[in-house]
This record gives structure tokens, C-alpha cells and sequence, in this order.
């Protein structure tokens, strides 16, 4: 009898990768004319096309392993010493956690004749210890007679394996089943965008995990991790060492009482404002790792063209149960996210321009359109392909701490929202939150700086830093000329260095930096080494002409304490 053999496209779990920045320049962002040439061209995006079904509940088959690594092993079946032979690259690749991914997509793909969608693709990829980002996968599917031996199969679909020599990766995996007349082969591959010192453990974790190791990407300037805490919260991870990109070692906290909880890095490259995500883990502190993944108890399916109001509800009921005030629709801002949201999905999931999804990605934060006065904002997006379920989107939107971030941005007053929400099995959407300047108190800002500063001098057992004020109110002519841009934050540290030149008899050195919020002012390096330190310090807000967004400007000068000639407050 024949066999009928069908090859299907790849895919991968299709999940965006880009974390945004949480701060940066604020006349760096895309203009709006920027934005509305993206926004009138035609959008490649086909949700429908790359859709699964929905499905209530899967349990993986196992082995299933308790810590993420990379392990290579020898071919063994008759499938993979075959594809070896034809194809050495692919064959000597051979991964446990690619072996392990194609496993159990094939199980999938023989009971439902499709691809998971792309959460239960990133459980299974997490599951199976995979350090790859975003894993690959390809599939045939056929008829075999039952007559028809393995030695016979093989035989008869060994030539559309040699296709698999268009494969370039670094870890490979090939998976063959066969029930009754049909027949599965599934291939994994992927590329770790970064590499690590040691196995990552899921579970038995304590107080804390270390990851060290070193990132694959060039140019790669700054590193970050973040781990989601509890249900809603989400931490920044310790820098353990000075160590210069591409390499990195973090420490994250860890709540043992978590049953559940992921930890993301992320690399961003010079010039680049957002980061590309690199790798992320879902990790199982206070018990088992799971062999099922399902839908959330009580979910419900979102009407074509309600996403909006309901995501806006989902979001504002999540912050309700998490202490946070409640964020309102900027509207017009939705009204240019809806027109957005097709070019940057597209390219989020391997479709468009991957230009575009920084432009709008930045174009977003920036906030063009947003009534109120914005000094910082934070980007996320979300393809949920397989469900239109509300609460698993959220689940999964939660589940990235750089979205969550966002999400749950304790300042954030206003969000924008734009959906594309027409496909019968799948929900995708983008969505930026706003913090408005609000009311600004130079004293309490300048107090909170110096507080922050002498908790971190504390730590490492140096004395308080003394904080000095000059003659006359410089501060207060450094807010009032800054906010009526009659002086630039240039401007306005010459003025302080020249005022502190005035009573200060050795040499001192001036500082100035643009945040989005108190809390990011780096310190310079000598105010957390030297034991002997006066500082003099000015804060204001100032928006440069086109700017998007307004800056809080921090004049930061550094004196000797025995050089001053004035008290210290």
C-alpha cells in the first residue's frame, strides 16, 4: 500500500522577546510620524493561519527531567542513526532537552494532528530542561498501512529527511511515533542564547539560585534578570560580581512558599534601548515540578472584539488583589496601539520586520498620545495562540517578569491597550501603562536621594555622607529655571558646580543624570567607596523641547568634608 506523507511548516512557541528598558532618554523615542508610516502599511499578521485549538488539559509522557542544561547523547534509533548518516551536523546535535521537546510534541501531534499552541509549546520547552529561548519544531504526518514494517517506513520517508541539512543549530532532536495507520516524525532545534555555569534546578530551592554564566550575543552591554514573586509581585535579581558583558552572575530571591515562579534575563545591546529576551526558567520552589498543564478552573472564552474592556477589567481586578490603585483607558493612545498592534505582532512572531517592533515598541512608551504629562512607562505584549481565554492570557502575560513589570508598575495611572482579537482560537495584543509627573516636591525628592544613598553606605560600613546646602536657594532656582527650559540639565549642573566652586576650597566633581524615577539614580562609584564625603545635590524635572515624556534631573556634586566652608544639614 502507499503511504501519504505531509510535511508541516515549522513553528516555535512564538512568544515576543523583547523586554523594554525601565528608563531611558526621553528624546530617543520614535516620533509619531514614525509611527504612522508603520501603522499605514499593510500588516502581515494571519493569527488564524498559526492557530491551535483549544484544549483544556494535557499531560506530558515523561521522563521529564528536574533541572535545565545541556547534555548532547550518541543517535540510537534506527530514525536517528539514519537521519545521522544523512545529515552529520543534525545528527551529532542531538540534545537531551530537543530530544525530550520532540517527544512530546509528537505525542500531541499523533492524538491532534497539530502543533500545541504556543503556552502549552513553552511549558513543554520549560518542562523539558530546555535553556533555548525560543525552540523550533517541524513535523511529518502520514499514512502507514499496517502492514508496513518500521524498516519500511523508514525507508519510504528517508529522503524528506535529508531536507533537514537546511537545519543550522546547535542542539537537535527527533522524535518518531506510529498508532495504528498513522504515522508522526517530529524534529526540535535550537540555538541557547546564552550558556550556563551549572545546571538550573526547578526544584528544592530556598532562600535563593545563583545563575552564573555568559550570554552568545556580540555588542551586549548591560544584562538584567528579574523572578516573579508570590502572585503578583516581581524582583530584581543581585548583580554577585563585577563581571563585564557577555559574562554575568545574579543571585534571586525565592519565596519557598511559591509553588510556582519563572526567572527571565535579558540582554541589551549597544544602541539598543529594549532588550532581547535570552533565556527564561520556570522553577518549582515549595514542591514537584508538574507533568500536566491546564486551563485555569472557572476561564471563559473573550467575544471577537471585547478584549479591550475585558483585559482592562482583568488588569485592574489583579491590581485591586495586589494593593495597587486601579489604571483608567487612555484611549486615543489605545486608539493608535489597536493600529500598531498587527506590525509589531508580526514581528514578534518571525512574520514582519523585527525593526518595526522596536519603533513601536518604543513608540508605545513614549506616549504621544496620552493627555497627561508622562515622566515613565513601561511596554508589554502577548500572542496567546490556541485559546481565547481571558484568564490564561493574563496567566500568561503574568508569567513574564519583564510583562509583569509592567503590569503592575505601583506608580502607573493609565494604560493603552491595542488588540488583535478576530482569529477563532488565538488572542494577541499590546499594551503600555503611564506614570504622570504628578505633583513634585524638590526637598522630599533631594531628602529621599540623600536617604537612599546613606542606607547603601551603611552596607557597606561607611559613614554618613554629609549632606550640605549652599547659600541662598540653589536648588530652588535650579527646579524653577530647568522646568521653564530656560536651562538645560547642562546648564543647570554648571550652575551647581560653580556655586559649590564658591565655598568648597579643594577640587570637587559634578554629576548629572535624566531618570524616569528617584529610585534609578545610580550613585557615582566614589559616594559608596570613599569614608570622607560631603555631597551637594539639586532636583528638578525638565522636558526638552519634542520631547515624548518629562525627566527628573538630579545634580549630584562630591566634595572632601574637610574642604567645605559652610554646615552640613
Amino acid at each position: 500500500m502507499a503511504m501519504v506523507v505531509v510535511s508541516v511548516g515549522v513553528t516555535g512557541c512564538a512568544s515576543a522577546q523583547w523586554a523594554a528598558a525601565s528608563s531611558m532618554a526621553a528624546d530617543q523615542f520614535p516620533k509619531k510620524e514614525q509611527l504612522q508610516r508603520v501603522a499605514l502599511r499593510e500588516p502581515k499578521l494571519d493569527l488564524a493561519r498559526d492557530s491551535a485549538r483549544a484544549i483544556d488539559q494535557w499531560t506530558l509522557k515523561g521522563p521529564l527531567p528536574t533541572s535545565a542544561s545541556v547534555e548532547h547523547v550518541q543517535p540510537k534509533t534506527p530514525w536517528e542513526v539514519a537521519i545521522a548518516q544523512d545529515v552529520p551536523a543534525f545528527g551529532t546535535a542531538l540534545s537531551v532537552d530537543m530530544q525530550c521537546i520532540a517527544r512530546e510534541v509528537s505525542h500531541y501531534y499523533l492524538a491532534r494532528s497539530e502543533y500545541p499552541g504556543n503556552l502549552l509549546q513553552s511549558f513543554i520547552a520549560r518542562r523539558c530542561g530546555s535553556t533555548v529561548e525560543d525552540p523550533r519544531l517541524w513535523a511529518l504526518s502520514g499514512d502507514v498501512p499496517a502492514g508496513v514494517s518500521d524498516e519500511q517506513w523508514l525507508a519510504n520517508w528517508r529522503e524528506q529527511l535529508k531536507g533537514l541539512s537546511k537545519i543550522q543549530a546547535p542542539l537537535t532532536g527527533v522524535s518518531v511515533l506510529r498508532e495504528g495507520t498513522k504515522g508522526v516524525l517530529v524534529v526540535a532545534w535550537g540555538t541557547p542564547e546564552a550558556e550556563f555555569s551549572k545546571p538550573i534546578q526547578f526544584v528544592g530551592l530556598r532562600e535563593s539560585i545563583v545563575v552564573r554564566g555568559r550570554v552568545a550575543k556580540k555588542n551586549v552591554v548591560r544584562i538584567e534578570a528579574l523572578i516573579n514573586k508570590g502572585e503578583y509581585e516581581v524582583a530584581e535579581c543581585k548583580t554577585l560580581e563585577v563581571l563585564q558583558p557577555p559574562e554575568f552572575a545574579f543571585e534571586c530571591p525565592i519565596d519557598p512558599r511559591d509553588t510556582h515562579t519563572t526567572l527571565s534575563i535579558a540582554a541589551f545591546e549597544s544602541g539598543r534601548i529594549l532588550g532581547n529576551g535570552v533565556a527564561s526558567f520556570s522553577l518549582w520552589p515549595s514542591g514537584t515540578a508538574p507533568e500536566s498543564w491546564q486551563r485555569p478552573a472557572g476561564s471563559a472564552d473573550v467575544p471577537k472584539g471585547d478584549f479591550n474592556a475585558q483585559f482592562l477589567g482583568a488588569v485592574n481586578r489583579m491590581r485591586q488583589r495586589a494593593g495597587l490603585p486601579l489604571v483608567g483607558d487612555t484611549k486615543e493612545q489605545s486608539i493608535t496601539a489597536k493600529m500598531l498592534a498587527p506590525h509589531y505582532l508580526a514581528a514578534a512572531l518571525g512574520k514582519g520586520d523585527s525593526h518595526d517592533a522596536d519603533d513601536i515598541a518604543l513608540g508605545m512608551m513614549a506616549g504621544w498620545d496620552v493627555p497627561l504629562d508622562v515622566v515613565s512607562s513601561g511596554f508589554g505584549s502577548q500572542a496567546l495562540l490556541g485559546s481565547r481565554d481571558l484568564s490564561v492570557f493574563m496567566d500568561f502575560a503574568l508569567d513574564s517578569p519583564f510583562t509583569r513589570k509592567a503590569l503592575t508598575e505601583p506608580r502607573a495611572q493609565l494604560i493603552a491597550i491595542g488588540s488583535v482579537d478576530d482569529a477563532d482560537h488565538a488572542l494577541a495584543a499590546i499594551f503600555a501603562t503611564y506614570v504622570p509627573l504628578g505633583l513634585f516636591e524638590r526637598k522630599e525628592s533631594e531628602a529621599a536621594i540623600i536617604t537612599r544613598l546613606n542606607a547603601l553606605r551603611q552596607d557597606r560600613k561607611l559613614g554618613l555622607a554629609q549632606w550640605t546646602l549652599w547659600p541662598g536657594d540653589v536648588g530652588g532656582m535650579v527646579e524653577a529655571k530647568l522646568k521653564a527650559r530656560v536651562w538645560t540639565p547642562v546648564d543647570a549642573q554648571q550652575y551647581v558646580l560653580e556655586k559649590t566652586a564658591e565655598i568648597a576650597k579643594g577640587e570637587v566633581r559634578g554629576y548629572v543624570q535624566l531618570v524616569d524615577d528617584l529610585n534609578n539614580f545610580q550613585f557615582p562609584p566614589e559616594v559608596l567607596m570613599r569614608s570622607d564625603i560631603n555631597v551637594f545635590l539639586a532636583v528638578g524635572t525638565y522636558r526638552g523641547e519634542g520631547w515624548a515624556q518629562t525627566r527628573y534631573v538630579v545634580c549630584f556634586v562630591v566634595a572632601k568634608t574637610g574642604d567645605i566652608e559652610t554646615a552640613s544639614r
